[in-house]
């Protein structure tokens, strides 16, 4: 059962409260929009709306600054599937790097990008590898720093892609 902030009284745990919810300039001190029970006999709705705690208990989710689009990730397919011709399944070093001498981004760059997707140390590159090289490189090209290691939230996007997934808009930050 999801915790929503009551006790076995009915009532509202004092601790679970913000400013909005015990302001009598609200009306009904704020409760009537929390869909939650005052515990003092007033009919409220018995189902909260996203959003109506005021960040009580929830980090608000940000973007991630490497978040991929499903039009990024589609043209990054798209790039692999033209270097995979006999559909093995990964490219050679050789073509990646082909591959990423095209970016004329400096050596290092690409080194640090190659390190991070050829994790097996083989040399061969699977697409979900080469998608993550591009859009890391291009990332770096708008001024974002590449990654010590490969961002979680980047690779499970790009894995469900590659599952056929689409991938959600990325999340808007809010200015702090």
């Amino acid at each position: 059962m999801m915790n929503s902030g009551m006790m076995n009284t009915g009532m509202i745990n004092p601790g679970m409260m913000n400013a909005a919810m015990v302001n009598p300039a609200m009306g009904n001190f704020g409760m009537a929009n929390t869909g939650m029970s005052t515990g003092f006999g007033t009919d409220m709705s018995s189902v909260m709306s996203p959003g109506m705690m005021g960040g009580i208990g929830m980090a608000e989710k940000k973007a991630s600054p490497y978040a991929i689009t499903q039009q990024e990730a589609d043209k990054y397919s798209r790039i692999y599937d033209a270097l995979d011709k006999g559909r093995i399944g990964s490219i050679t070093a050789d073509q990646m790097t082909l591959l990423l001498k095209k970016t004329r981004l400096p050596d290092e760059v690409l080194g640090q990008v190659w390190e991070l997707a050829d994790v097996d140390e083989n040399g061969n590159f699977d697409k979900l590898n080469v998608i993550i090289v591009l859009h890391l490189l291009i990332k770096h090209k708008t001024g974002i720093p590449i990654p010590q290691s490969i961002p979680l939230d980047l690779k499970s996007a790009i894995e469900g892609f590659l599952q056929g997934k689409l991938i959600s808009p990325p999340v808007a930050q809010s200015p702090m």
